[in-house]
């Protein structure tokens, strides 16, 4: 009988693969450097960030982010992870996170929280392997 489930150790090495996907974009958040954040998102990226909003590709992600970081200091404040899932190639990660930030003109101090939903694929051309394909945040209320 031939198995599709991952063994033990393919799914730790992709736990591990995945968290440090997370901190390094965390760190490149803090850093300010949006090409390091772009290298662990897929070329056919997809993110929503409301309601309202339309999906945005890989190109309207980048712009998003450049005209965040080039504006404001952004750092995760909190990042707690509710559900994950890993399947062979993919993973779905759900978590609940905290980010805060600082007006570089004025100093003025903000904070945004939230839920998002990531789905991930292994991608080769990414520093740990693993790239986003698909996210949705949710705002908190």
């Amino acid at each position: 009988m031939v198995s599709c489930q991952p063994s033990s150790f393919e799914e730790a090495e992709s736990k591990k693969q995945l968290e440090e996907t997370s901190k390094a974009i965390r760190t490149a958040f803090k850093n300010g450097n949006v090409d390091s954040i772009m290298l662990y998102h897929h070329p056919d990226v997809m993110k929503v960030f409301s309601f309202d909003e339309e999906p945005g590709d890989f190109a309207m992600v980048k712009k998003g982010l450049e005209d965040l970081l080039v504006n404001n200091e952004v750092h995760f404040e909190e990042s707690e992870i509710e559900s994950r899932l890993i399947n062979d190639n993919t993973s779905i990660l759900q978590t609940k996170f905290k980010l805060f930030g600082k007006v570089k003109s004025t100093g003025e101090e903000w904070s945004y929280e939230g839920r998002t939903m990531v789905v991930s694929v292994k991608y080769d051309k990414s520093p740990t392997g693993w790239a986003t394909i698909r996210e949705i945040v949710q705002p908190a209320q």
